[in-house]
Formats: structure tokens, C-alpha cells, sequence
């Protein structure tokens, strides 16, 4: 009896160990909780021609203290206010978000930069905007990397929400007890996205 009754109780506790793995999962999805996918353990190298970005204009920030390039085409940076209605010019002080470019519906063309104090983890920072977090935890297809862009480490994510549509680019950095998030229209140009990331940096 008791040989024949060890298989029963191995297969038992099995099927135990199944459900329950199986009723957490359905719990934590109805919370809207998500696994975050890793990011890879060997960033990814991206070098950027400093004179591909020389003549290109700058923003700087004293607030926060940074300053980023971004290309002629573009006006002066402003703030975006509600649904972009007479949008104020960036300052050299101002914070919360800048946006880069234009967001006309005949052409989505811009970047949006955020620059706030933050001590944690990168995890923790990409979850901060509302924006960002919704992405990171409902498209399960997106890509997120580690990329090393002229010596400095971004966590960068690409998204394409559906196959009709472009890429959509995010990064994240944490540096001088700053979090920095910049991220894109869709369709922006990947190769124009770094060149912007390899400008920015912190002036102090």
C-alpha cells in the first residue's frame, strides 16, 4: 500500500503546486501586474558621430542642470500644456516635461524630455510616468535594452503597438540623483533618437 500510495501523493502535490501557480498568475493579472521583461546583461554599444549633431541647436536647463541638442528643423522647446492649447516656450528654469518638435496631426514629429530628482532603481523610475508605465506593462512585445551611447548607459525601449503602425523609442537614465525619461512620437527615426540621447548630458 504504502509503494503504491507514493506516486499518488507525488502526482497530488504536483497538481496542488499547478493550480496555485495558475490562480496567482490570474490574480496578478486582474491587478493589472505585470513582469517587466529583462533587460539584456551586455549593453548594446551605439557610437554617435559628434559632428553628425554639431550644428544642431541646444537646450539648457539650469534648474536641473543639463543641456541636449536637438535638430534645426525644430522651434524653441516649449512646455505642453493641456491638449498642446498655447503652449509656453521652455525656460532655462522650467521643469516637468519639455517638448522637442512638433505634435501638427498631419506629421508627429517631437520629443519629450523629463528631468526630475529620483535616487532608485531604474525599474522604479520607468514606472514613475502614468505614460511610460501603461506601455511597460500592457504590450508584452516591447523591447527593452541596455545601450551604451558614446560611453553612457540608457535602458532603452522600443514599442510598435500595432503591425499598421511605426516604432515608438523610450530611455531611461539615472545620474547626479536625477531620472531622466525621453521618449518619442511613433515613427521617429531610431538613428536620429540616439543622436539626440548622446547630446544630453548633465552640466554639473
Amino acid at each position: 500500500m504504502r509503494k503504491g500510495f507514493a506516486p499518488i501523493l507525488i502526482v497530488l502535490i504536483i497538481a496542488v503546486l499547478i493550480a496555485a501557480a495558475y490562480f496567482l498568475g490570474k490574480k496578478n493579472s486582474n491587478l493589472g501586474i505585470n513582469i517587466l521583461p529583462s533587460a539584456s546583461s551586455t549593453p548594446s554599444l551605439v557610437d554617435v558621430v559628434p559632428s553628425e549633431t554639431a550644428s544642431w541647436k541646444m537646450y539648457m536647463n539650469t534648474k536641473y542642470n543639463y543641456q541636449v541638442k536637438y535638430p534645426n528643423r525644430w522651434g524653441n522647446p516649449y512646455l505642453p500644456g493641456p491638449a498642446y492649447a498655447n503652449p509656453e516656450s521652455a525656460t532655462k528654469t522650467s521643469y516637468g516635461y519639455v517638448l522637442f518638435g512638433s505634435t501638427s496631426s498631419a506629421k508627429l514629429d517631437s520629443i519629450y524630455l523629463f528631468v526630475s530628482p529620483f535616487t532608485e532603481n531604474i525599474d522604479s523610475w520607468m514606472l514613475q510616468d502614468p505614460n511610460s508605465s501603461n506601455v511597460l506593462k500592457n504590450y508584452p512585445d516591447l523591447t527593452k535594452i541596455d545601450t551604451s551611447i558614446n560611453g553612457v548607459i540608457w535602458r532603452k525601449v522600443s514599442v510598435k503597438f500595432n503591425l499598421n503602425k511605426d516604432f515608438q523609442y523610450w530611455a531611461y537614465m539615472i545620474k547626479n540623483g536625477k531620472g531622466v525619461e525621453i521618449y518619442s512620437t511613433e515613427g521617429f527615426s531610431e538613428i536620429e533618437f540616439d543622436q539626440i540621447l548622446s547630446t544630453f548630458k548633465f552640466t554639473q
